[in-house]
């Protein structure tokens, strides 16, 4: 039951935006051992760890789908402050595991998202290989702790349609177009999983401070992007000094929790 609560509270934080489920892993002491079980997940003894895990993480998502698109769709630029200050809070804990900084894939990591950002056209039509590929990145920022895997399909432009489908799955009505939009995602979701549980376990152990430099740009350059991304639109002068103060509690929120 533990086991499957500590799922339920990773679930939330991979549901929010700039929020990452693998610090929140890390946190609940539980990161290290899934990712050693995941090599091996057909073994009973780690099939049933991933299955309470798993099923936790599941259930926080869909039921709490409805909650955080209601919020971004009525209270965006607090929210998403929020929700930044809680990335930004998590990045010291991050920066103490590098032993040795390294400068060239730090830069790598923190340019490479913004090519991606900038050299891409956002989706107007909705692709199996599309939403494919998207699962495989998803899979990464899961397997990957410290990145977000909301705050990438927010800049790739797949978070809002990938969101509905799951607060929608149990609609009859529109259930195929659901079904459509969800079945390649899951596919390359898996399939993501399952192939860099693998290079991760071994790019840790033989690469360690090389990857959590790259990961480290990632994550500043991610922050960056869905400030872009928030201050689109006009906002308030009461709206914007809000969401000032929330992106300082959720500075401060992520520092005291991770």
């Amino acid at each position: 039951m533990k086991l499957f609560l500590k799922g339920v509270v990773i679930g939330i934080g991979k549901i929010i935006p700039g929020i990452s489920g693998g610090f929140l892993a890390i946190m609940l002491n539980v990161y290290e051992e899934a990712l050693n079980r995941m090599v091996n997940p057909f073994k009973k003894d780690n099939f049933w760890f991933l299955f309470l895990l798993g099923s936790g993480i599941l259930l926080s998502i869909l039921a709490g789908s409805n909650i955080i698109i209601y919020l971004l769709n009525n209270y965006y630029l607090p929210i998403m402050l929020l929700f930044i200050g809680m990335i930004i809070g998590g990045l010291y804990e991050l920066k103490n595991k590098i032993g040795s900084f390294k400068i060239s894939f730090f830069t790598i990591g923190l340019i490479s998202l913004f090519l991606t950002y900038f050299g891409q056209n956002r989706i107007t039509d909705i692709t199996f290989i599309g939403l494919f590929l998207v699962g495989i990145v998803e899979a990464v920022t899961i397997v990957v702790p410290g990145v977000s895997g909301t705050a990438f399909l927010m800049i790739l432009g797949y978070y809002y349609p990938l969101m509905n489908a799951i607060s929608e799955i149990s609609l009859l009505y529109n259930i195929v177009n659901n079904l459509y939009i969800l079945w390649p995602f899951t596919i390359g979701l898996i399939v993501g999983i399952y192939t860099f549980t693998y290079i991760m376990s071994y790019l840790i152990k033989r690469y360690h401070d090389n990857v959590y430099s790259f990961i480290l740009g990632i994550s500043i350059s991610s922050i960056l992007l869905l400030f872009l991304e928030t201050f689109t639109y006009n906002y308030s002068l009461l709206q914007i000094i809000i969401s000032i103060f929330l992106l300082v509690t959720g500075y401060i929120i992520s520092k005291k929790c991770i």
